[in-house]
């Protein structure tokens, strides 16, 4: 698929936007997951709407899925089916941190 770059994406509906000039990626989502560095569900889920958006196509969801492109050197947006986007986010596996509270 064809990359689509510019400083900053926003859906057709006006909603959520990806911002092309912050060079968070998936890889670094995967580190932070795998160091066990997000508390709950809700840190991953910020982290994942700084790289993926998806609208309606009229046979199939289409996923934008932010990524950083060596030959240009720059984030870009692809555009990819949902099969597609599932075995890539299947990868990343989350841990959350246990936070152990005693009590005096």
């Amino acid at each position: 698929m064809l990359p689509v770059n510019a400083g900053l994406v926003k859906t057709a509906h006006g909603g959520l936007h990806i911002d092309l000039t912050d060079d968070f990626t998936l890889f670094d989502m995967q580190k932070k997951a795998t160091k066990g560095e997000y508390e709950n569900e809700k840190q991953n889920v910020l982290d994942l709407t700084r790289l993926l958006v998806y609208y309606e196509g009229e046979t199939e969801d289409i996923y934008a899925i932010k990524g950083y492109d060596a030959i240009s050197d720059t984030q870009v947006l692809y555009h990819k089916l949902e099969g597609t986007v599932y075995k890539q986010l299947e990868k990343i596996k989350i841990n959350f941190k246990k936070k152990i509270i005693l009590k005096k």
